[in-house]
């Protein structure tokens, strides 16, 4: 099983670079701090300088009137074009041909440092390329690799079990088959609409054209020495399920009335039948390993909601209580403990979807032990816990606060950054690298969508599905 440890953290969404803005202002000592009103109104001054101040040593003092960017730039909107990204880095932008308006306000002869909200254009700003501090990358591929060795382990008996459920639902194709495809032949002639009296007659003939070629998705099954695509598995999804991957062909909740039979479910009995053999026949032992690995699903799960980038903020105390959590997560995966205690396979109808495959049909599910449901129940409440301390939280689509530097009565520089990089209470402004997201201004996506589409490894599930 997977060893879940390593410097590792939930992605934060980031739309500046402070070590630039550290750069300029280390070019004065002093700077004047000026707050767009819209903006002041919402943040303390004091707050926003004490926090300038720790990303570079320098001293601000706060106007006694607000020059804020209005009046800077004369209403107009700052540009938006980045510079080329330092690799692994976090974004820098163009200042462009950025001029002081005549009638600003403010001082000509200060250092002054000039912030507000950002007035772009949302759709614009949401093409941009995601960038994030923070990265997942490190324990999902130490998930991938571990779920790869455990898989590797566990073939033998998964190859078993979906042997003996061949045989069986083999060998009931054999007897039921020819029978039923028989009493579906009338439904083989194509018939145009206008040869109907009426709806019913006409749902009913779709009905019977719908069973046949669900039954015809077995034809050739019942001669096969190998299993066929349409044969019950097992399946690793959020557990150990046995599951049936029905044909999909346009049944509805009326047929079995309108027909006089539900030839669906009559296949379907077949594999419940099979299911049942099955269960007879492997190992408990093995099955509780099954079943475990299974579980990696529900830590895939956990791990991609938390991993997606976010408008958000964490202290170092959760950083290190989140990596805690799923390390123990990890020993417990991997734990020599897997004796039955009386847990058996279970019977039960439903269904889940696999990747690949789609909507499948359970025809028994393990009742896993006691340590099997605490991996669940570990899985799903680290999720919560790190929705629940994260701080600071955002929409990812409210746009970023605009930053801009006037030296000598010139605009030497421009940066975006959200509120949070800067103020979030009692945190420090988020410095460090950044990690790029996958590109994704080209295919216009945004970034939990970029996310999911980088995270690395695939879920068990979607490796038995391919076998």
């Amino acid at each position: 099983m997977p060893v879940l440890e390593g410097a590792w953290s939930p992605p934060m969404l980031t739309a500046g670079d402070p070590e630039a803005l550290a750069q300029v202002l280390a070019i004065s000592e002093t700077w004047r701090l000026a707050l767009d009103p819209g903006f002041a109104r919402g943040v303390s001054g004091e707050r926003l300088r004490d926090a300038l101040a720790e990303v570079s040593e320098v001293s601000f003092t706060l106007p006694e009137v607000d020059a804020g960017l209005d009046e800077l730039l004369a209403g107009a909107a700052p540009p938006l074009k980045r510079l080329d990204p330092i690799p692994g880095g976090r974004p820098r932008y163009n200042v462009g041909g950025l001029q002081v308006a005549p009638g600003w306000s403010g001082p000509h002869d200060e250092s002054t440092l000039v912030i507000g909200d950002a007035a772009l254009d949302r759709r614009e700003w949401s093409a941009l390329e995601a960038f994030a501090v923070g990265s997942c990358a490190p324990v999902l591929e130490g998930l991938a690799a571990g779920q790869e060795d455990s898989l590797a382990l566990l073939e033998p008996f998964l190859d078993r079990v979906d042997a003996i459920l061949w045989r069986s639902f083999n060998a009931g194709l054999r007897r039921s088959l020819p029978a039923l495809r028989a009493e579906l032949e009338p439904y083989e002639e194509l018939r145009p609409r206008s040869s109907f009296s009426d709806a019913r007659e006409l749902e009913t003939y779709l009905c019977g054209r719908g069973y046949l070629r669900y039954v015809d998705s077995y034809r050739g099954c019942d001669e096969s020495k190998e299993s066929c695509p349409g044969a019950p598995r097992i399946f690793l999804v959020g557990g150990a399920r046995i599951g049936l991957p029905e044909p999909d062909v346009g049944l509805t909740e009326r047929c079995p009335e309108l027909i006089g039979r539900d030839y669906a479910a009559d296949v379907r009995e077949l594999a419940a039948n099979a299911s049942r053999d099955a269960a007879r026949n492997v190992s408990l032992e093995w099955s509780v390993l099954a079943d475990r690995l299974g579980l990696i699903s529900e830590v895939h799960a956990a791990l991609e909601d938390i991993c997606v980038p976010r408008r958000r903020r964490f202290s170092g105390a959760v950083i290190d209580e989140t990596r805690r959590r799923l390390a123990a997560l990890g020993g417990l995966l991997g734990s020599p403990d897997h004796s039955p205690r009386g847990a058996r396979w279970g019977f039960e109808g439903g269904s889940f979807d696999v990747v690949g495959i789609g909507r499948v049909t359970q025809l028994a599910r393990f009742d896993e032990v006691s340590l099997n449901r605490e991996i669940r129940a570990q899985a799903r409440g680290l999720r919560e816990w790190v929705f629940a301390a994260a701080r600071c939280r955002h929409p990812s689509g409210e746009l970023p606060l605009a930053v801009l530097a006037v030296l000598a009565g010139k605009v030497s520089f421009l940066g975006y950054f959200y509120e949070e990089e800067l103020i979030c209470g009692d945190l420090p402004p988020l410095m460090g690298r950044g990690d790029a997201a996958e590109e994704c201004d080209v295919l216009g996506l945004d970034s939990r969508e970029a996310d999911k589409a980088a995270a690395p490894g695939a879920t068990a599930e979607s490796r038995r599905s391919r076998r």
